[in-house]
């Protein structure tokens, strides 16, 4: 525990540099990473990466055939809402974990 000013600024100096590391590394293994959606039907499957970017589009042969333009727009849309949102979530617990303070020691 701090007995001076000078100590505990020098403890919150070293706990914010320690914070600030770890929001770091948690950021850059966030952008890093990939999530992949399929529709319920198959027809369409859609990966974004870490900074929310669409990475890939598949779609399954013979759907421009069957399917309107309306219906596989949806679909992509849908999808991609999907791993959005999936993506947020776990970027959210990633950084989350890595934030966590440990607590215990002396003091």
């Amino acid at each position: 525990m701090a007995r001076t000013l000078r100590e505990y600024h020098d403890q919150v100096e070293s706990a914010l540099a320690g914070f600030q590391k770890r929001l770091a590394n948690a950021t850059l293994k966030a952008t890093e990473g990939r999530v992949s959606v399929t529709s319920p039907c198959g027809t369409v499957r859609v990966e974004v990466g870490g900074d929310l970017r669409l990475r890939d589009l598949a779609i399954r042969p013979g759907a421009l055939a069957r399917l309107t333009e309306d219906e596989l727009a949806s679909l992509i849309t849908d999808a991609y809402n999907q791993a959005l949102t999936a993506m947020v979530q776990a970027q959210y617990r990633l950084v989350s974990r890595s934030l966590t303070i440990e607590r215990g020691g002396s003091g």
